[in-house]
């Protein structure tokens, strides 16, 4: 079904947003709906995406103009075959996609064309991605770092061991000035080569440092967005006991929330940053209760959304795992720590950031570093660094990051 539009009506869309959809309503009209309106919704958060993904829909969007790829027209057939409720068809998805995607999901779901849609929608991520891996490649090699086990002992932990076939793993570091080493590691990368979003550091608890690199390095810590997290903790908890909202009507609620609908949102940062903070604590499940899953989730949509050229994260312990009634409703009183628990969700976390990293373009030349802060125990790999090898030999990580950034 193809979409009819009956004019611009992109009043609800922010400044830059706005250019681009009347720039490309023509094309918008002539796309089936279920695909237009999803392609919207990702124009109408234009002002909110970071640079990279910015450049990326800009190129879908001329991919998508006439005359097309076979493989994408084909691709586009698929979704112009499912049918659409009467009431989706009036529904102005052109001005709000947001709240028609939400319906349209329902309905896939209720009708049976879900799998329909999910094969066409697939087949389209792939398409770009094949066009995507040709086209990009990161101007400097990637670095992570990923710090974990503050406050944790690791005699029945079996570290990184899920990373180990696929670098070093080194035993006898001098935990010496081992923060102050991967800061500056950080702080170097940043300052020679600002790029807008390029450079990270992520903490589970307070920030060691608010500003690392001098306003080029992106700040985010558990600790700043505890005001957020209570307000959206709250209407959790209430929608819970309303008795009118399950757990579908939640992820909806969650879904359509702004930094707006909020008093709590982060003042005097910019918008982008306060969409994408809004958009961990709502699309993740479990980052407003634990400051390791925020880590882990965080460094996820960093990695895809961003893909940066430096990301540090420092896990902290989280508090301990209680019942959901407990956990919603705790606000601001004493929580227990479990550095523990804390630890091996830290070090699974450790392993999924470097499965993301490498999945990004210029995978085969990053470096992953992982360390057991204030111990001696690091995970390193990196082009050139042994594989599947355990290594004694004494040294600072300092010199680690010498040796795989030379």
């Amino acid at each position: 079904m193809i979409a009819s539009a009956k004019g611009p009506d992109f009043s609800g869309y922010p400044p830059q947003a706005r250019q681009l959809a009347a720039e490309h309503l023509t094309l918008l009209q002539s796309l089936p709906i279920s695909f237009a309106a999803l392609l919207a919704q990702e124009i109408s958060s234009y002002d909110w995406k970071f640079p990279v993904e910015q450049a990326d829909l800009q190129a879908q969007l001329k991919w998508l103009q006439p005359p097309r790829q076979e493989r994408l027209q084909q691709i586009l057939d698929s979704f112009a075959r499912l049918m659409l409720s009467p009431e989706l068809q009036r529904y102005p998805w052109l001005s709000q996609p947001k709240p028609f995607v939400e319906k349209l999901t329902a309905y896939l779901w209720t009708s049976g064309s879900i799998d329909a849609f999910r094969t066409a929608a697939t087949k389209y991520g792939q398409f770009v991605e094949d066009l995507r891996t040709v086209s990009v490649s990161p101007s400097e090699k990637r670095l992570c770092i990923v710090v974990v086990g503050r406050d944790a002992q690791s005699e029945k932990v079996k570290l990184f061991s899920k990373l180990r076939p696929y670098g070093t793993y080194f035993t006898n570091i001098d935990p010496t000035n081992g923060l102050e080493h991967c800061f500056a590691v950080a702080h170097s990368r940043a300052m020679a080569n600002r790029v807008p979003y390029g450079h990270w550091y992520v903490d589970g608890g307070a920030a060691e440092r608010e500003d690392p690199a001098e306003g080029v390095m992106t700040t985010l810590s558990y600790a700043s967005l505890t005001p957020l997290r209570e307000a959206l903790l709250d209407k959790m908890h209430t929608a819970r006991v309303s008795g009118a909202s399950g757990p579908e009507e939640l992820r909806s609620i969650l879904a359509l929330l702004e930094p707006s609908h909020l008093a709590q949102s982060a003042r005097g940062q910019n918008t982008l940053l306060q969409h994408f903070q809004m958009s961990l604590l709502t699309e993740g499940s479990g980052t407003q209760l634990f400051s390791t899953t925020f880590v882990q989730w965080s460094a996820r949509e960093i990695l895809r959304r961003a893909q940066p050229q430096t990301l540090l994260l420092r896990y902290q312990p989280r508090q301990v795992e209680r019942p959901m009634d407990d956990l919603v409703r705790a606000g601001g009183a004493m929580q227990n720590l479990d550095p523990a628990g804390s630890l091996i969700d830290a070090d699974m976390g450790a392993y999924y950031t470097w499965l993301n990293l490498t999945r990004l373009p210029g995978a085969e030349s990053s470096r992953f570093v992982a360390w057991f802060e204030n111990q001696r125990a690091a995970m390193v790999i990196a082009p050139g660094m042994a594989r599947n090898t355990v290594s004694a030999q004494q040294c600072t990580l300092d010199q680690v990051f010498r040796w795989i950034l030379s």
